[in-house]
Order: structure tokens, then sequence, then C-alpha cells
């Protein structure tokens, strides 16, 4: 109400802001790929959602329990209106910060012109009754406009300057609106968004950041599993006392496991198989290091537990991690079909005779590589006769889980290797067939150990 000069009534001056336009209004907002908008009233009823938008359920469960959420690449902020109750959402894709503040500053812009132009047709209507009924009156009612106009308008303007400053990426910046009133109370919700934008887009950058470098660096740790391995097959062409296979599946995030195989002379044929307890690049450097002693002291002539105990002193040595080694060496004389063999942990060799059921090689393991140098190994020995075929696999390839946490076991591994061997002679399509086993069997998980098979079949 307004009064004169003598305290008389005088006028009425209104404005006012129709909240059913909002869910019009947020439905001729740009929609992008990178952002949507969800509004729930005070009851937690869906207002409005975009047709394409497929996680309603989703940002209903946050409401009154967190004000930002992540999920899969989307984040989700929300913000309480208090004075209707009513919640808004909204749906960012990470790489769409542009995109919402663009949104923003084109929502918030058009809102305050409508504000204006309502405040100014109102105070006009006012103005024209004031002078309608007193036009004694007139002069003062246009001064009063005025000032109200000024003292309206000026919070509009200065917000509409900043949020132009703020949608150009300057999210430092706050609106400076103290007005005790709608306005008021609408640039400290802008101001409490921009700020929660601010958060958001830090912890996004550093997510992006830890997920670049894990990457980069299990890139590094597949290629210098590929780089340490023989995999060319067949691997001796020209040979006809043997055949071998060998294959590694490498973990999301490199397991450390290896195999070897190679000549210490013409007749004289070395293979081994392990892996390093760990993950990541030290794990893999790990295995490195102990297949390249392996091979180096095996081409010395040294006896394979012989091999297991210099090798062990040498991981051993300034072991500050504890990382550990499982392996198995085995030598073969090529000419006659012995075989002496040590191993250091868990490392299971199946061995199947023509005309037998397969069995684990006999012998008991000596403890794993790098606990403490000097340790002794056992060494022991067995005769293949022709056709005999060994089965190495890593105890991580035994272990790959389904997507219900269930491990693929050992005693599975050996009951379909046994199946397999009956319908196929021939290593390579041996190895690949217990390969899609256990992909069918892990489909779906991000597996973190390697699958690592070598089978050698000794033909005299």
């Amino acid at each position: 109400p307004y009064v004169d000069a003598r305290g008389n009534f005088a006028g009425v001056v209104a404005a006012g802001i129709e909240m059913g336009s909002i869910p019009g209004k947020l439905a001729e907002m740009d929609q992008s790929e990178t952002i949507s908008l969800v509004l729930f009233d005070g009851k937690g009823r869906l207002m409005y959602a975009p047709g394409s938008f497929e996680d309603a359920d989703y940002a209903a469960s946050l409401l009154g329990k967190d004000d930002f959420s992540i999920k899969d690449n989307d984040s989700y902020t929300l913000r309480a209106m208090p004075e209707t109750g009513w919640t808004l959402c909204v749906v960012q894709d990470r790489t769409g910060q542009e995109g919402i503040i663009r949104g923003i500053r084109t929502d918030i812009s058009g809102y305050i012109d409508k504000l204006k132009d309502s405040i100014r047709t109102s105070l006009l209507w006012s103005l024209g009754c004031c002078i309608a009924f007193l036009c004694i009156g007139a002069w003062v009612l246009l001064g009063v406009g005025k000032s109200l106009s000024d003292s309206l308008t000026g919070p509009i303007v200065r917000m509409t300057e900043q949020v132009e400053k703020i949608g150009g990426g300057d999210l430092s910046l706050q609106v400076d609106v103290t007005t005790d009133d709608e306005i008021g109370r609408l640039g400290e919700s802008f101001n409490h968004m921009t700020a929660e934008l601010r958060e958001r887009i830090a912890h996004i950058r550093s997510i992006s950041t830890e997920k670049e470098r894990m990457e980069t660096e299990r890139s590094l740790v597949r290629q210098l599993v590929q780089n340490m391995l023989p995999n060319v097959f067949p691997a001796f062409p020209d040979r006809k006392d043997f055949d071998i296979y060998a294959s590694l599946l490498p973990a999301d995030e490199g397991g450390g496991s290896f195999y070897d195989f190679f000549f210490i002379d013409k007749k004289t044929f070395c293979i081994a198989i392990g892996e390093a307890s760990g993950a990541g690049i030290p794990s893999t450097l790990f295995s490195i290091v102990a297949k390249t002693n392996i091979k180096s002291y095996a081409q010395q002539g040294y006896s394979s537990d012989r091999i297991l105990a210099e090798t062990n002193n040498q991981l051993a040595y300034g072991n500050d991690e504890g990382t550990v080694a499982h392996i198995f060496a085995g030598i073969v004389n090529l000419s006659n079909g012995d075989m002496e063999y040590a191993c250091a942990g868990e490392a299971p060799v199946l061995w199947k005779h023509s005309g037998e059921a397969a069995k684990q090689l006999p012998g008991e393991a000596g403890v794993t590589l790098g606990n403490m140098e000097n340790v002794p190994y056992t060494k022991h020995r067995v005769r293949l006769s022709q056709g005999d075929l060994l089965f190495a696999h890593t105890r991580d390839t035994a272990e790959c889980t389904d997507a219900h946490g269930n491990s693929y076991t050992a005693e599975y591994l050996y009951e379909k290797w046994g199946e397999c061997a009956k319908k196929e002679y021939r290593l390579p399509q041996l190895v690949e067939a217990l390969n899609d086993e256990i992909k069918t069997y892990t489909r779906g998980v991000k597996q973190k150990e390697d699958v690592t098979m070598l089978m050698f079949r000794y033909w005299g």
C-alpha cells in the first residue's frame, strides 16, 4: 500500500510470479546430450523429466539424502527450494560442464527478463490508477514509482551482469544481491549452485586424472608383458621331437604372471611358468626379473633346483615390498625324455602319461621366491614317454570369478582340460578351448588375475 504526505491511502503496487510456470519453463530449456533437468514436488512426486531421461527413479532415491552423487558417467546435483518445498535435480555428464553453465545462464537471464517485465508492467498499471484517481498526486507517485523501480530492478541488473561473467567460465564470482525478498533468495540459491558446481568440477577433474593414470599404467603393463613373452607359434616348426604352446590373458590391472621356454643346447630344453604377488607395474617388473634370472642361470648349465635358489637370492635381496613369486622350472632331455624340475610355492603342473589318467607331478614344492636368501630347493625327476603331455598353469588361472563371485577352481579346470584333451590333440586348439571356457565363465566381470597356461608334448 502507498500513502501520500498526509498519511492518506493513495494506491497499491504489487508484483507476482506464477510458480506453476516453472515446469513449463524447464521443458523449454535446452536439453542437450550432457544435461537433464528433473523436478520433484514437496512430496517427492516427479513433476517433470525430459522424455529421454531414464534414471528418474535413481534421482528420486537421492531426495532428502544426498545433495550430490555420481552414477557411472553422470553426476546428480539436488537443490531444494524452501519457499515451495520442491526440489530441482541437475543431471550432467562430467564432460558437459560448459553446457550446464550455458543452460543456467540462459534460464536465469530469461527468468530475470520476465521478472523485470512483470515489475515494470505492475508499476505502470499502478501509476495509471493513481493518476486516474489522484491527479494532484501524479508527480509524487511518479517519483515514488521511479524510486521503487530502481530498488527492484537494480539488483536484477547487477545479477544479470554477474551471471554473464559466470556463464563465461568464471565460477569464482558470487552474485551480490542482499535484498530480503524473492530476488535476494534467488541470488542466494544461485550462489549455492555456483559453489556446488565448483566443487563438482574439481571432483570430476580429480577422478578423471586418477582414471587416466590407472589406464596409462595398465597400458604400460600390457606392453611390458607382450614384449617379454615368446608369443610366436609354432615356436620351433622344424622340431618334430616335441610341441609347445602357451598363452597369457592379462588382468585389467596386470597380475604379474609369465611363462618362458628356450633351448639350453640342441638336446636340452627349458620350460618355466610363474606369477608374482600383487598387481600392476611392481608385480610385472618382479616377474621380469625372475624370468630373466631363470634363463640366465639355465643357460649357464645350472640344475633346476640351483636355478631357483640363485634366482631367489636375487629377488630376496633388497625386497622391501615383500613381493614373492610362485614358479615352476623344468629341464627336458629331448633325446630320452628325462625331465628334472623344481618348484617354488604353488605352481601346479599336470602330467598325462600315455594310457593313464592325468596326475600332478610328484614331489613337494619349496617356499616362494623372494622371502629370504640362501634357501635350498629340491630337484625331482620323471621320464616322459612318447605322447606324454604336461599342462602347467598359474594359481590365478583357477581363481577367476563369475558375476556372483564364485571361483573357477582347479578341479573344474582339470575336468574341462580332460574333456578337451579327448577331442583335440593339437596344443593351440586345446589351450584356446580352455581360454574360451574361462572367458565364458567370467563374462561381464573385470578380472584381477592373469590367465596363464603352458602345454608341452613330448614326441621323442
